[in-house]
């Protein structure tokens, strides 16, 4: 059922508001369903253009995603070599990517890098800003960070944070 619905997401039409808003969540979407086929071999996949079904290990992925509409905050990482890959930059020397900036909506954005080199990557966000009146206080982001993606020994660790003007 699962898998229906994210095929559901590609394949169904949106209102002018919510498309432009999700403007670019098919990459991630897609990601999605592929890491879904390569772990459960028993699922269905008949229905699903062939097109879109592709082996997608990577050894780094970074998706975040937050708590408020009509909010822009931005993924960036920085890799070994010190490049930065972010929506003004969206790839890099070693092949870390970067998926759509989402600037109105929920996110997601997403970060791959099929093939990792050694050395200290950095993940952050800017919080870009946003057109809304809020009494819940300031955004939440969730965090995730996957280590070899969609492959047999993936590890995932989520981060919860909830974003202040101070650095």
């Amino acid at each position: 059922e699962a898998l229906n619905e994210l095929y559901a997401v590609l394949t169904q039409s949106y209102s002018a508001n919510i498309g432009f808003r999700s403007a670019g969540i098919e990459e991630v979407v897609v990601t999605e369903l592929n890491r879904m086929l390569s772990r459960n071999t028993k699922l269905n996949s008949a229905e699903i253009d062939k097109r879109l079904i592709h082996a997608m290990p990577v050894d780094i992925r970074v998706v975040i995603n937050w708590n408020m509409n009509s909010t822009d905050i931005d993924l960036h990482v920085t890799d070994p070599n010190k490049e930065m890959c972010f929506y003004g930059h969206r790839s890099t020397q070693i092949g870390g990517r970067i998926s759509n900036d989402i600037t109105q909506g929920y996110g997601p954005e997403q970060f791959m890098l099929k093939k990792a080199i050694s050395g200290k990557y950095e993940v952050f966000v800017n919080y870009f800003g946003d057109t809304q009146v809020k009494a819940e206080g300031p955004s939440t982001i969730m965090l995730e960070i996957f280590t070899r993606y969609a492959g047999k020994d993936e590890k995932r660790e989520v981060v919860c944070v909830q974003l202040s003007k101070e650095r």
